[in-house]
């Protein structure tokens, strides 16, 4: 075993580690493919940006309608596709066009997706490690921001990473159970030999075979094949005369003259469709012995445990996105304990889309000299109207809170909801 390393052994170790592209497209198949990893990133979207978000001035400064519009037309799209790159890769690789190269003649934003940039975990100097990239082919400037930081050796840390071995070991249990009902529904027909028609025992000990002998063996067995082929042949029609005319089988019935030859050639060609179609085993062979793969008894049972495994790697109560609906077999108290453990698997998610979206609003829309740090987002989504209107009626909140609160959500100003005297 080495206990030193030169210098090479050390530059790899401390070199930059690539995110590796394949990777990134596995996680992006099994989002797509996987039903309950779907239904978790489309929920999440949903709780976080289902109803937008909104920039709020500190200081009280009032949005222009033509920054409104490019905020629904641009920005909110801008942030669900973020939201779920972050669920998926655990970072976000995104580019600014700049406004004179806009329709609206306001910047904006997009996301990058792997195809077109490489992505490095590098060391930094601190002991830390950094997440730079670059884009593919050209030298445009892109920015990453990240929720849930590489592994050292390039492993990615993301949501849907969490679950990733149970998605695919799933996958390979029902393409495995799909194989074996497929066989057993269709089972092969396997032959094997009864005897060597090439040579007999006496070649075997006199230890030569005659090139003539073999010769006249296999001729022999293909004259016996045509014979049992055209006997089959014969049976088979037999059996469509019988069937066509519903003739009766039994012994007594034949003592009439009856003549098959004479019968209908019609009927022959009208009920082949649905003769059976068998094949004669050649001669000197017989059916050999073929166990049929066995179905996985207890796959239901795995489906339901890996789909709770993934709904809480996702941070989804599971009962959230099954078909019965969300409070269905659920009391009160069980509601409110979803509803709290939500909110703190959201909070990250929403911490982060928070400081990427201010960013995004300084790269955007402020300059070098003063860039605008006064402004923060609001969720409408994630707020709870029926706690927040519970506390006003017990008079624990006053009116101005309550305006705060659901003014952004139905974009309301305080003179609508309590008048000019508020």
């Amino acid at each position: 075993m080495d206990f030193f390393f030169g210098a090479a052994a050390r530059d790899s170790e401390e070199g930059d580690q690539v995110i590796d592209p394949a990777q990134l497209k596995y996680l992006w198949t099994q989002k797509l493919t996987n039903t309950t990893a779907g239904a978790c990133s489309s929920y999440l979207g949903a709780r976080l940006l289902g109803m937008g978000f909104k920039y709020v001035s500190d200081s009280g400064l009032v949005q222009s309608s033509e920054f409104l519009r490019h905020q629904k037309q641009v920005l909110i799209p801008f942030a669900k596709k973020a939201l779920e790159h972050l669920l998926v890769q655990g970072f976000v690789v995104y580019g600014v066009t700049p406004r004179y190269k806009t329709r609206g003649n306001l910047a904006s934003p997009y996301v990058c997706t792997s195809d077109h940039f490489t992505a490095k975990n590098s060391h930094a100097s601190n002991g830390g490690e950094t997440l730079s990239v670059t884009h593919k082919g050209s030298n445009k400037k892109l920015y990453c921001f990240v929720l849930d930081s590489p592994t050292s050796d390039g492993t990615l840390t993301s949501r849907l990473a969490l679950v990733s071995k149970q998605i695919s070991y799933l996958d390979e249990l029902e393409k495995t159970d799909i194989q074996a009902y497929s066989i057993r529904a269709r089972p092969p027909v396997l032959t094997k030999a009864k005897t060597d028609t090439s040579f007999d025992s006496r070649d075997v000990i006199s230890g030569s075979v005659p090139g003539f002998r073999a010769q006249e063996e296999e001729d022999n067995m293909g004259v016996r094949n045509q014979i049992t082929a055209a006997q089959f042949k014969q049976q088979q029609q037999l059996i469509r005369t019988l069937n066509d005319r519903q003739i009766n089988t039994s012994s007594g019935f034949w003592t009439n003259d009856r003549d098959p030859s004479q019968m209908s050639r019609k009927l022959e060609s009208e009920t082949i469709d649905y003769v059976p179609k068998f094949i004669p085993l050649p001669n000197d062979s017989e059916v050999a012995k073929f166990d049929l793969p066995e179905e996985k008894k207890d796959l239901v049972h795995v489906q339901k445990y890996i789909k709770g495994q993934i709904c809480m790697g996702m941070g989804v109560p599971e009962h959230f996105i099954s078909p019965s609906g969300t409070g269905a077999g659920f009391g009160e108290k069980s509601m409110r304990l979803s509803n709290e453990y939500m909110r703190m698997s959201i909070s990250p998610i929403k911490e982060a889309i928070n400081l990427l979206m201010i960013h995004i609003y300084e790269v955007c829309f402020g300059t070098e000299d003063n860039v605008s740090h006064d402004v923060e987002c609001y969720f409408p989504s994630t707020q709870n109207p029926e706690m927040i209107l519970e506390l006003y009626k017990s008079n624990l909140l006053t009116k101005k809170t309550l305006a705060r609160t659901f003014g952004p959500i139905y974009d309301l100003d305080s003179e609508d909801m309590f008048g000019s005297d508020f």
